[in-house]
């Protein structure tokens, strides 16, 4: 189960999330600065006021196509709507409500699925994100540790057989998946064949106790944001709570726990990741940390309203929804305009715009045209007075009246 929610401090349309009852509003401003946007994917079913939870398919896992989406919003009002986006790509939308529900064919390999929730009432969208594998045969969990001894016990969901034999390395696997790790350290596998030919991979590594394992992603690697990130800890114990720190700063804490998963949306740039647990047996805190690049996702901003007429001192709330969930600045001709993309309009008329523009440098921008607020005003909008144009002649005008023309 995945949720995440929204700042109602961050510009409007940013994907921003809290944990527990820590709203993003109270986040350090070192931790703004190394952080473009997170989101936290909570292993608690816990949902607070603007959370988004993704509650099929399980981030990181792996599963057969179709595929069931399913996702929940919680909040005091319904949503006007909640979208689906895969691969950065805008998808289903249900309308007025807090239950998202669809089934999406997807073809085999990784996927980033999102999920946002429109809430009326404050203007803002709330979302959280999930990376999944799609496979004819999907094994899960896909990656996990355990120290020399332990056991795992793997399932696998397969589209085209029901019969499927288990092999691995590293120990020895049962009839019916169940792994016991060797007495060796290092990187194994356990792999599910079926009687398709169709074969699958889980990776297994074998680390001492008191280990935290980085499964992804991997150090030294490059890779666009959100970035999936997912740790094992091998104790004799469950950990009190793991936690995730980029560039040395805190971010979420998943508790009573030795699996973490969450994803980050990160700036382009280098970063650090480091994954603690904290272990009630020993007392002790440990931790391990991997060094990524994370590259320009060449992500997209669509604004809404994409147009707009005004007249001067009137006000327009504008929202730019980031297809790499980054968060966005607001920028304007013609007035001001908001933090949260509110819009005022000046005293002179024309042609002017609106906007927003993402860490990545990627921008979209809305047409606003002023009028002036004294009625009974035809503006022409287009042609521009004592322009050169080119024929045909687009001519666009309004009329500024207390009743339509008639």
């Amino acid at each position: 189960m995945i949720s995440a929610s929204h700042s109602p401090s961050g510009p409007a349309e940013t994907t921003r999330s809290t944990h527990a009852h820590v709203a993003a509003r109270a986040v350090s401003r070192k931790m703004k600065n190394a952080l473009s946007a997170f989101i936290c994917l909570a292993s608690s079913s816990s949902a607070y006021a603007g959370t988004v939870t993704i509650v099929s398919p399980a981030n990181g896992s792996m599963v057969n196509s179709p595929v069931h989406v399913h996702a929940t919003y919680s909040s005091t009002v319904t949503a006007t709507y909640m979208k689906l986006w895969v691969d950065h790509v805008a998808g289903t939308i249900q309308k007025n409500t807090n239950t998202f529900d669809t089934q999406i064919a997807l073809t085999n390999g990784t996927h980033l699925l999102e999920v946002q929730a429109s809430d009326p009432s404050t203007g803002l969208i709330y979302a959280t994100a999930a990376q999944i594998t799609v496979a004819t045969l999907a094994v899960n969990p896909p990656s996990t540790s355990l120290p020399p001894g332990g056991m795992q016990q793997f399932a696998a969901a397969d589209n085209a057989s029901s019969s499927i034999t288990w092999s691995a390395t590293g120990g020895t696997v049962s009839s019916g998946g169940l792994y016991t790790a060797g007495s060796s350290t290092g990187t194994f596998a356990v792999t599910a064949t079926d009687t398709r030919g169709n074969k699958t991979t889980a990776k297994m590594a074998i680390a001492p106790l008191h280990t935290v394992t980085i499964e992804n992603p991997k150090n030294g690697s490059s890779l666009p944001s959100p970035v999936l990130v997912h740790a094992t800890y091998n104790g004799t114990v469950i950990a009190r709570y793991m936690k995730v720190w980029v560039d040395h700063v805190a971010t979420l804490s998943q508790h009573n726990t030795n699996s973490f998963t969450t994803s980050l949306y990160l700036t382009s740039a280098a970063h650090l990741i480091e994954v603690q647990a904290s272990d009630p047996s020993t007392g002790q805190v440990y931790t391990t940390a991997t060094k990524i690049t994370v590259t320009p996702s060449g992500g997209t901003i669509t604004m809404s309203p994409a147009s707009v007429i005004l007249e001067t001192g009137q006000t327009q709330q504008f929202t730019a929804t980031d297809s790499g969930g980054l968060p966005v600045t607001w920028s304007a001709t013609g007035g001001t305009v908001s933090g949260s993309g509110l819009y005022t309009a000046g005293t002179t008329t024309g042609i002017f715009s609106v906007t927003a523009t993402d860490s990545n440098n990627n921008s979209a921008s809305a047409s606003v045209t002023i009028q002036s607020s004294t009625p009974n005003t035809v503006t022409i909008e287009i042609p521009a007075n004592n322009s050169t144009v080119s024929s045909p002649v687009h001519v666009h005008a309004t009329y500024n009246g207390t009743v339509t023309a008639s």
